[in-house]
C-alpha cells in the first residue's frame, strides 16, 4: 500500500472514530436500556445499496426497533451446504426467538442494481437458450455477464425465485428502466411469497415495500410505497386496507 492510500485510509478511520464519538455522546442511555437483549417488532430484508438507508428511509432512530438484514436485490434466502435454498437465519432470527408478534418487511428500490444485473443476463441468455426450457442452475452465468461467483450467486437466488417468469410476462411492453423497476416490484412479491411459503412463523405477518429512488412511482424520490400486503398484491385490495390510514402510500407499477 502506498503512502498516500495509507493517508487516505487513516482520514478515513478517523472519521469513523469521530463520527462514533459522537455517537457514543448522543445514544450511551438508550443503549443501556437494550444491554441486556432485544426483542424488535420489525425484521427488514433491503437492498444493501449504500443509497438506501434501511432505518434512515422511515426515520427509526431508535435502538433495538429493528432487526436489519442487507443483502443485494433484497433477497430472503440463502443456499445450504447441500445446494438447496432456505430462509436465511437472518430473517428467522427474530421471528424464532420473539414472544411477541412480529413484522417481517421486504424493501426493494427502483434503479436496483441486482435487479438489473437478473435482467442483462436473462437478456444475455435468451440468444443462446429458450428461456421456457432453461436450467439455470445448469448454467454457467458469468459466460453471459462477467460477474463474480458470489454475485452470480445472489443473481441466481433472485431468478430461480420467479424473476424468470416475471421477465418473460413483461420484457418489451416498456423501456428498459421501466422494466426493470417493473422487476424489482415483482421481485419484492417473489422474496414475500417465499417467506409466506416456506416459514412456520406462528406470529409474524408480512408486508413488501419499495423505495422509489428514480421517482418511477411519480412522487417524491425517497418515497415508501406498500405493493405487498401479507401477499396481497391487487391495487385495489392495498387502497382497500389503507384507506383508513392517509399517510400510507399504497401504488403499484407491475
Amino acid at each position: 500500500m502506498s503512502t498516500e492510500e495509507t493517508f487516505n485510509l487513516l482520514n478515513f478511520l478517523n472519521e469513523v472514530f469521530e463520527g462514533n464519538n459522537e455517537y457514543i455522546e448522543k445514544m450511551q442511555e438508550k443503549l443501556q436500556e437494550h444491554v441486556d437483549g432485544q426483542d424488535p417488532v420489525t425484521t427488514t430484508v433491503s437492498c444493501c445499496d449504500s443509497r438506501v438507508k434501511q432505518e434512515g428511509m422511515w426515520g427509526n432512530e431508535e435502538i433495538g426497533a429493528e432487526f436489519t438484514r442487507g443483502t443485494i436485490g433484497n433477497s430472503v434466502l440463502e443456499y445450504t451446504h447441500e445446494g438447496e435454498t432456505t430462509i436465511s437465519g437472518d430473517v428467522d432470527y427474530i421471528p424464532e426467538h420473539s414472544e411477541t408478534p412480529t413484522v417481517a418487511a421486504v424493501i426493494g428500490h427502483t434503479g436496483c442494481g441486482a435487479v438489473t444485473a437478473a435482467y442483462e443476463t436473462l437478456e444475455a441468455l435468451e440468444k443462446d437458450y429458450d428461456l421456457d426450457d432453461i436450467e439455470i442452475d445448469q448454467v454457467n452465468l458469468a459466460k453471459y455477464n462477467g460477474k463474480t461467483q458470489g454475485i452470480n450467486t445472489k443473481i441466481r437466488l433472485l431468478i430461480n425465485s420467479g424473476l424468470l417468469e416475471d421477465y418473460k410476462e413483461l420484457k418489451g411492453n416498456a423501456e428498459k428502466i421501466e422494466e426493470v423497476d417493473r422487476l424489482v416490484e415483482r421481485n419484492v412479491d417473489n422474496q414475500v411469497a417465499e417467506l409466506i411459503e416456506r416459514s412456520d412463523y406462528t406470529d409474524t405477518e408480512f408486508i413488501g415495500l419499495v423505495f422509489d429512488l428514480d421517482g418511477m412511482y411519480e412522487g417524491k424520490k425517497g418515497q415508501l410505497y406498500l405493493v405487498n400486503y401479507c401477499g396481497e398484491k391487487s391495487p385495489e385490495t392495498l387502497e382497500e386496507k389503507v384507506s383508513s390510514y392517509s399517510l400510507i402510500n399504497a401504488k403499484r407499477i407491475s
